[in-house]
Parts: structure tokens; C-alpha cells; sequence
């Protein structure tokens, strides 16, 4: 960096110049006296409080040395346009100098405050993913800026919920699977309940034909006339089976028996018949 300002380049006159090195030099040296100092302080850690100190102290002064030369600016420009270029270059050529130097000295005075917000920012992001693995979103809640023992409650709390919410879920799909099963097995009992009342029935209906039958055969045969009775009464007595006999005296009694009732039974035919 040169010791002097040059504007030998911007077209001004050498006594225009002239009188602008006098307004802006002193700017310019203390500009450079103030760099060292500000470049010379270096903060660390938060208990250099001295330090951040005297980085407040020369970014005051620092500024005030840039708004002393931008008003100088302002008001120089007013005067002449051509004037107003190498004021512009001027200022702007210190400024270039001078806003680092700010920035630097900001940077120091803020330590404590921009490395404090560097932990809580920190800590909100940890504590953020922790209750993700909840599905909790507080949204624009600064976590990192939450007591401890207030964060712990509120993850305790999600956990717990978390754990609640899959547990009843999980009661919820098994209940919805016996459901389903009950109703399945309701189903087929209540099919081969039917099956069953439907079989009873056929067989009350059956029973109840032949039954019918009976009564409607008894019916006929005593609405029948005599001879069809005889008839009738022929065909069941050839029906009806003998007895099984062991001795030959029983064996040749019922023999004449049954020799005697054919006779009978074809007279009693022929009667019918007739």
C-alpha cells in the first residue's frame, strides 16, 4: 500500500489534487495506523474479555473514520462532477481499507456472542434430530435455547408417545385380525348351521310325505269297498312272514295251519274277485 494518494490519473487539476491529498491523507495515515492495531488483536476463546474490549474500541474508531470520509465525500462531490470522481476513487480507496478492518474488528469485538450462537445453533440441530426420530417438528422453536432439563421432559414425553402411538397401533392391527378371523369362522358356522336346519327340514319334510302317504293309504283302504278290503287284506297276510320252528310236531301243526288258510284264502280271492 503507497504512502500517498495518487489522482494524477483522473483527468483533476494539480492544485484540485493537491487540495484533496490534504483533506483525505490524514484519513489515509490513520487508516494505516489503525490497521495494525486492528489486524494486531486476535480473540480466541470467550474470556478474553479485554480483548473483545479493545476491538470495540478500534471498530468505533475505525468507523468513525469511515463516516468521516464519506461525509468529507459527499460534500466534496457536491462542488465539481470531475471533482466528485477522485473523491469517489478516494474514499472508496480507503473504505477498501477500512471495511475489512471493520469487519475483522467486528468479528473480534463479537466473539463471545457469534461463538455462543455458533453452540446454540449447534445444539438446536442435535436436539432437532433427536426428536425427528419421534416425529416431532416444533417448527420455528429455537431448541437450542431451551433448558436443559425442559428438553429432556419434552423428548421423555415424545418417546413415550412415540412408543404409545406404535403400541396402540400395533393392539389396533392384531384386534382387526381376530375381527377378521371371528368373522370368517362366524360365517362358516353360521353356513353350516344352515346346512344343518336345511337337512332337519328335508328330513321333517320326508317324514312328513311318508307319514302322509301312511295316513292317505290308511285313508283310501277304509274308504275302499269291501272286496278291495279282502284284496287288500290278502296282500298283506301273504306278506307277513312265519315263524322259524325247531320241533317237527310244531313244524306239521303249522303246515296243516297254512295248508287250511291257502284254501281259505283262495275262496275268500275268488269271493273278492267275483
Amino acid at each position: 500500500m503507497t504512502n500517498e494518494l495518487s489522482v494524477t490519473s483522473l483527468n483533476v487539476g494539480e492544485q484540485e489534487a493537491n487540495g484533496l491529498r490534504v483533506i483525505f491523507q490524514p484519513f489515509l495515515d490513520k487508516a494505516k495506523e489503525m490497521k495494525e492495531k486492528a489486524l494486531a488483536i486476535k480473540v480466541e476463546s470467550s474470556g478474553q474479555v479485554e480483548e473483545m474490549k479493545q476491538a470495540r474500541e478500534a471498530r468505533l474508531i475505525v468507523k468513525d473514520i469511515r463516516c468521516t470520509v464519506e461525509n468529507n465525500r459527499k460534500s466534496l462531490k457536491e462542488k465539481s462532477l470531475r471533482t466528485g470522481k477522485a473523491i469517489d476513487y478516494m474514499a472508496k480507496f480507503i473504505k477498501d481499507i477500512l471495511i475489512p478492518l471493520e469487519d475483522h474488528l467486528s468479528e473480534q469485538e463479537n466473539f463471545a456472542k457469534i461463538e455462543k450462537e455458533k453452540a446454540i445453533q449447534e445444539l438446536h440441530d442435535k436436539r432437532y434430530m433427536e426428536l425427528s426420530e419421534f416425529g416431532v417438528n416444533l417448527g420455528q422453536v429455537n431448541l437450542g435455547e431451551m433448558e436443559g432439563p425442559t428438553f429432556d421432559l419434552l423428548l421423555n414425553n415424545s418417546r413415550i408417545a412415540k412408543e404409545s402411538a406404535e403400541k396402540a397401533k400395533v393392539e389396533t392391527d392384531q384386534q382387526a385380525q381376530k375381527d377378521a378371523v371371528d368373522a370368517s369362522k362366524a360365517r362358516e358356522l353360521e353356513v353350516e348351521n344352515q346346512k344343518l336346519k336345511d337337512k332337519e327340514e328335508n328330513r321333517r319334510a320326508k317324514d312328513k310325505a311318508e307319514k302322509d302317504a301312511i295316513e292317505k293309504k290308511k285313508l283310501k283302504e277304509l274308504q275302499a269297498p269291501d272286496k278291495e278290503k279282502i284284496i287288500i287284506f290278502i296282500k298283506k297276510l301273504n306278506a307277513v312272514e312265519g315263524p322259524i320252528l325247531e320241533s317237527e310236531e310244531s313244524v306239521r301243526a303249522y303246515k296243516m295251519f297254512i295248508e287250511k288258510m291257502k284254501v281259505n284264502v283262495r275262496e275268500l280271492r275268488v269271493f273278492a274277485e267275483s
